[in-house]
């Protein structure tokens, strides 16, 4: 009755899809995007065809991020991306491009700060951090709280950096790498004790799959002695 309804056509792209003929699927998902370039169901239903192929996925984040430039999802969706298939620097300017389309996106700000905490070196970018993640002092989000809290450590800052991490482990204690965070910025304050307990949990957990987890391992083995 309505050969034009977008919805339906995304809603039969995925049932297509779950019954395992994607090239049916991909067919009438495209349609939905010749009727609407900007229907952003479509790129993430698009992407999900994709099965594990991150490249593949890429190409329809970006491609849909061309239509739809100011898109936090797409942004969110690429960046992660990027970040599986190891790409740090292209993630990073993938949420840079996003954000001069639009500023005002928390979880792009949050997740551009903490890759430039993670993966850059240099005060220049960890300042470009604090710009970014300062907004969150007061936040009630923990990994909001984490992100600035962990600019600041690695701006030398640790007594601004300890209670913004001890307030982000306080309301999330099951996170790995806020442990680590924590741990670690009580490791430079010299509250050794309390760093030792921190990254007792990080190796409790046996979660190996964040940034910084040999540091913690390493960090963790000198206070054991």
């Amino acid at each position: 009755k309505y050969p034009e309804n977008l919805w339906a056509k995304t809603l039969l792209g995925q049932v297509l899809a779950g019954e395992g003929d994607m090239d049916a699927a991909a067919a009438i998902l495209e349609s939905a995007l010749q009727s609407d370039e900007s229907w952003l169901p479509a790129y993430t239903t698009l992407a999900g065809l994709q099965n594990d192929d991150v490249m593949a996925q890429i190409d329809v984040y970006k491609r849909g991020l061309e239509a739809l430039p100011g898109s936090e999802e797409l942004a969110l969706l690429l960046g992660t991306a990027y970040e599986r298939n190891g790409r740090i620097e292209e993630a990073i300017a993938a949420y840079e491009n996003v954000l001069e389309s639009n500023a005002d996106l928390p979880a792009i700000a949050n997740n551009l700060a903490a890759l430039l905490a993670d993966y850059r070196t240099d005060k220049v970018s960890y300042e470009r951090a604090l710009t970014l993640a300062g907004q969150f002092e007061s936040s009630s989000n923990p990994a909001f709280l984490d992100t600035v809290g962990w600019v600041y450590y690695r701006l030398g800052d640790f007594k601004k950096a300890i209670p913004l991490l001890e307030d982000a482990v306080g309301k999330t204690s099951q996170v790995p790498v806020l442990h680590y965070h924590l741990g670690m910025a009580y490791f430079m304050n010299g509250q050794t004790a309390l760093a030792k307990e921190q990254l007792q949990e990080v190796m409790d957990s046996e979660s190996e799959s964040f940034t910084g987890f040999q540091e913690a391992k390493a960090t963790f083995a000198e206070l054991m002695g």
